[in-house]
């Protein structure tokens, strides 16, 4: 029994002087003297009141620990959903200047096909001139001269119109390519952005994951996280469907009014979770579902091609007959 007294003795004595350095207390002569005249029932009070500070400090840093976490994991949530907010618009973007691009180029072959059209018919309007005005009377030279001076005029006119439009065309063409490569620069920077605050995510999500139960739910996160994927998903298709109807424009085809997108039966959209449930997999499956609309839609929009350029054909061969 003595043998136990002295080990609490020694343990006790021990604990209140590294807490006296841990506090930078240095202990004096008086107090080690107190120290040794302890009783130990005295000696049991104090290492119990010393085990106790330990256990409250130690309760307090955990309980600071977690709020710390949990605060750092929101900040990175909502700075994931705006980046993959902005990925998307940049992708929508990105699209819809490629199609843009590849009806301005339609555009511009449209355009050499009737200028070599024109050029022919020209071509073929001064042989004419000169054949006609050498067999015809002289009484008839001079009106039959003025009329084919005016139709020439006429072609001439229509030939520099689609000359500016040819123009105007390549030089929109060259400003959409650099458009579109500097969206796609920054579409590779924001990817590369979101593959690396998804992994700080998924980190700080596993150091909650083992917080104890009392502290956090984590089916709160979970279900934010859940509704937030279906709010994004749902804009994802709003913006598809407008760049549809603003190309059925462009196209001189019928406008996309009464489309709709259509949905799952028996599920709303907060509760639809992709099959890749991290934010780059999510944004890869917005991006597959907007270019599976954009080709259906495109085989369902037929623009009225060669319209003018028929029209104008028709004109030139009336004047040449």
């Amino acid at each position: 029994m003595e043998d136990i007294s002295n080990k609490i003795y020694e343990l006790f004595r021990y604990t209140f002087i590294a807490n006296c350095d841990i506090d930078e207390a240095p202990m004096t002569q008086e107090e080690i003297d107190t120290l040794d005249a302890l009783q130990p029932p005295e000696i049991l009070e104090n290492l119990k009141d010393i085990i106790t500070e330990l256990l409250d400090f130690k309760r307090e840093f955990k309980t600071t620990d977690s709020a710390e976490l949990m605060k750092r994991a929101e900040q990175f949530e909502t700075m994931l959903q705006k980046l993959e907010a902005e990925a998307r618009v940049h992708i929508q973007i990105e699209q819809q200047m490629k199609l843009q691009l590849d009806i301005a180029k339609s555009k511009v072959e449209e355009y050499e096909k009737m200028n070599k059209i024109s050029q022919k018919h020209k071509n073929q309007l001064n042989l004419r001139l000169d054949i006609k005005l050498d067999h015809s009377p002289i009484t008839n030279k001079e009106e039959k001269a003025v009329s084919y001076r005016e139709n020439y005029k006429e072609i001439d006119k229509i030939k520099k119109k689609y000359e500016n439009k040819l123009q105007k065309l390549i030089e929109d063409s060259e400003n959409k390519d650099k458009n579109i490569k500097m969206l796609e620069v920054e579409c590779t920077k924001l990817k590369i952005i979101l593959e690396e605050k998804e992994k700080e995510f998924d980190k700080l999500r596993n150091q909650v994951k083992n917080m104890p139960a009392d502290i956090i739910d984590l089916r709160k996160l979970e279900k934010r996280t859940i509704i937030s994927t279906g709010y994004l998903k749902k804009k994802q298709d709003e913006k598809s469907l407008g760049i549809l109807r603003y190309n059925s424009q462009i196209k001189g085809g019928t406008p996309l009014k009464d489309v709709k997108i259509r949905k799952t039966p028996g599920k709303s959209i907060g509760n639809e979770l992709p099959k890749d449930s991290s934010p780059y997999g999510m944004w890869n499956e917005a991006n597959n579902s907007y270019k599976k609309i954009s080709m259906m839609k495109k085989f369902e929009i037929t623009p009225h091609k060669h319209f003018r350029s028929f029209s104008e054909y028709d004109k030139v061969k009336k004047i040449s007959t």
